[in-house]
Parts: C-alpha cells; structure tokens; sequence
C-alpha cells in the first residue's frame, strides 16, 4: 500500500542520537556547557551569549533527521512504524501491527512547502525552528531554553507499506493510519504537533 501523509500540525523532530555518550553532538554539548559555566563564573556576558547561540545550534541540528547526502530531512522507518502502532492501538489491534506489518523504505524523505539548499539554510528559517522553556528532564529538571528542528504545516511524507493481509485487513489498516494521522501525530511532542492527514 502506498501512502502520503499530509501534516495539519507542524512536525517536531526528535532524532534521540545523542543518548549516546561518543555522539559528536552530546560531546560538543558538554563542551560547551563546561564552556558556559567558566563564562558565568568570569561574569562574561558576551561569551555566554555566543555559547548560547552555539548550543542552540547543535541542539536544533541534533534533533533533526537529516540527509546529508540528498540534503533533505526524512522520518526514519521506526518512527513511521510506531505511529502506526498507535493509530492501530486506538482500535485495539496494536499488536497486529507488529506481526503483519513493515515499512518498504528505511527513510522517507520530507517534503515541505519551502526548500533550502543547506543546513545552515532552513536553521535561518524561522519556520523550520521551534524556540521554547523545557524542563530537562521533563516535568522534575531545570528549566532551560531549547530549540528543535521543526516541519511547518503542509510537510508530508509518501511511503510504500508491506502487510500480511491474512493477519490486517486493508481496511483496518487504513483505519489505522487516520486515527494515528487524527488522534496521535507523529514526531515530538504530539498530539499538539505532528497529525496529519492520510491520502
């Protein structure tokens, strides 16, 4: 089954690749709060303004799915699988999904209405950022300013879908799809951000 999911909500992206120690970005991070912190201590204001900025930066373009090769952003096949899940959990039928179904492609590349040529490129777009207070962790940490990549309204995504039709019907599949598309999103921070709609 082909589909194309059409975002109504702006997609927030939440690559978790700096869970790992030896990540160029988690490293870079604590280098510059190591940084930060000698900045504060000196009362230098303008140095933490620049490290401020800097890490801003590193953590928008950590958050993102990027390609670098096609210079396009893409939702990874995991992230595509688990939201169908979801839809599919809402009808109960969840489990199904594990067993009957995968994604044709590892990546699907993001379209948006607006298009750049680089990464520096969509960071200066402020349609492509999302800048908010955080608690990290959530809900019990410090509150901090974050900022994370974003797809603006009209993103959408087409992927190729392989399922066993002994075990999901293909209209329980498509169910699936439109209650993931209108009751779970997709990405980070859902379901304020990341539903769409299914064609």
């Amino acid at each position: 089954m082909k589909t194309t999911w059409t975002g109504i909500r702006p997609l927030i992206m939440s690559n978790p690749q700096t869970v790992e120690i030896a990540n160029p970005f988690a490293v870079n991070s604590r280098r510059i709060n190591a940084l930060l912190k000698a900045a504060r201590k000196k009362g230098d204001e303008n140095r933490m303004s620049e490290l401020a900025d800097e890490q801003q930066r590193g953590d928008w373009e950590a958050s993102a799915y990027w390609n670098e090769a096609e210079k396009c952003f893409f939702l990874p096949d995991t992230c595509l699988i688990a939201c169908i899940r979801n839809g599919a959990a809402a009808a109960k039928k969840g489990k199904d999904i594990d067993r009957a179904v995968i994604i044709s492609e590892t990546e699907a590349v993001i379209e948006t209405t607006a298009k750049h040529n680089s990464l520096d490129a969509y960071y200066a777009d402020p349609a492509f950022r999302l800048e908010c207070p955080a608690k990290v962790p959530p809900k019990t940490g410090a509150l901090i300013w974050k900022v994370r990549c974003m797809m603006p309204v009209g993103w959408s995504v087409t992927f190729n879908i392989e399922y066993d039709e002994n075990i999901v019907a293909e209209k329980s599949l498509k169910e699936a799809l439109e209650l993931a598309g209108r009751l779970s999103g997709i990405g980070g921070w859902r379901p304020k951000f990341g539903r769409f709609l299914v064609s």
